[in-house]
């Protein structure tokens, strides 16, 4: 049982880092079992379908997400200082997850079209993380904290879209001048 257990965790393991690299749409039982040096049955005994595959990576990924970005923007002293730890964790996460950007970002623009629990699960995640930089964006004083989550939340996506072309420090520095402008513009002090 425990090495059934290592395995599964080790197939999701090396599926989500593959959805990081090339987006879900490109996580294929085929390409899955040539990186792990398996047969696709072995991977179809642990899952049974594509589709748990992907709700199983689904969750790992979110998982990733909670541990690197909401949970240190949680910990945080509520108010700008929580917005701020928001912004720096998320725009790390986006430059360290994989050449897509962040596979739950991926996942959530490619599982639109998709029915069942992974794109439930998707769904739900960015839901909670927008309530939370909303909460945070009230406590801070915002006009408007559902714009100003909205509006987070685009900067962030910008950023990760427009990196490839225009480079890191560009990227960077432009989604940095963004937020700071979007605090202005938001936060009454």
């Amino acid at each position: 049982m425990s090495s059934n257990r290592t395995s599964r965790e080790r197939i999701v393991d090396t599926a989500a880092d593959i959805a990081c690299e090339s987006g879900i749409p490109n996580l294929t039982i085929g390409n899955l079992a040539d990186t792990l040096g398996m047969s696709k049955s072995g991977i179809f005994r642990y899952f049974g379908s594509r589709d748990n595959l992907v709700s199983a990576v689904v969750d790992e990924v979110n998982g990733r997400f909670k541990s690197a970005v909401v949970v240190p923007t949680l910990a945080a002293d509520d108010g700008i200082c929580r917005l701020d730890t928001a912004y720096s964790r998320w725009i790390d996460w986006m430059r360290t997850s994989g050449v897509s950007g962040c596979a739950s970002e991926a996942a959530t623009i490619s599982l639109q079209q998709v029915e069942g629990s992974a794109r439930e699960s998707v769904l739900k995640s960015r839901g909670l993380w927008l309530n939370a930089i909303e909460s945070a964006a009230e406590r801070a004083g915002a006009a408007s904290p559902q714009v100003f989550a909205w509006s987070l939340y685009g900067l962030v996506l910008a950023y990760a879209n427009l990196r490839p072309a225009l480079g890191d420090a560009i990227a960077t520095a432009q989604s940095l001048e963004a937020y700071s402008t979007l605090k202005r513009s938001q936060i009454r002090e």
